[in-house]
């Protein structure tokens, strides 16, 4: 894996910019669906990187079958430097995840199987940055050497970084028909005839309220990044 060197600095303002970014991959599909997922995940870390820089950006990934086939758990659960070694480790994870499809998938709709997956990423990795906000490291200004507060301080960083400060990016095809979104939402009991479910339903599922405010508090924005072979996506 060939990342882009990003610009280079002091290790304090390194780390007081640093993102950190959680891949959550959806493995369901097997061999074709899991390239393309490797291929989505390498063009996001390069562009991460290239805007960022590498010492800029801290990362994890954990995979799920959105399909609810289990597979063994990963052994990887910290964020880590973008590089070589981090890159490889993610490759022989998800080639584990090629070999290990002997479970059958589970009976809850996609979007359950998801919204645990994206649950357990806010509740088993460390999202706060004391590197910004911690009251030991104060920042001086100029006119009238005025200590920042903590909360001042992050907002100032995120600023400089074009807003983005924590973010988990869902890798993993997107409903692309009422019918699709309604399998998604209700799974083998959605019916046939049923109204297609509204968004206030498709949120409730994916991202209720109590999860949108323990994303708002760690300040981590969230992206899907749609990973459906074109040549399957209706016109």
């Amino acid at each position: 894996m060939a990342l882009g060197p990003g610009p280079r600095g002091g290790g304090t303002a390194d780390m007081a910019s640093c993102h950190k970014v959680m891949l959550l991959l959806d493995t369901a599909g097997g061999a074709a669906r899991h390239s393309r997922v490797r291929r989505a995940a390498l063009r996001l870390l390069t562009y991460l990187s290239c805007r960022f820089g590498l010492a800029r950006v801290h990362w994890a990934f954990k995979f799920f079958d959105s399909q609810g086939a289990r597979s063994r758990p990963s052994r990887v659960s910290d964020f880590r430097e973008l590089g070589g070694r981090s890159w490889e480790d993610f490759e022989e994870e998800l080639e584990a995840r090629l070999e290990d499809r002997a479970h059958l998938p589970g009976p809850a709709p996609r979007a359950t199987y998801t919204h645990g997956a994206l649950v357990e990423t806010l509740l088993d990795y460390q999202w706060d940055r004391p590197e910004i906000t911690s009251p030991a490291k104060p920042i001086l200004r100029s006119s009238g050497r005025r200590l920042l507060d903590a909360e001042s301080e992050a907002r100032e960083a995120e600023a400089t970084l074009g807003g983005l400060a924590n973010a988990v990016f869902l890798l993993a095809p997107c409903p692309h028909s009422q019918r699709e979104l309604l399998q998604f939402v209700s799974g083998s009991e959605a019916q046939a005839q049923s109204p297609p479910p509204a968004p206030k339903q498709v949120m409730e599922k994916l991202l209720p309220r109590r999860v949108q405010e323990v994303m708002l508090a760690r300040k981590i924005t969230f992206y899907w990044v749609d990973t459906t072979e074109w040549s399957k996506v209706r016109a």
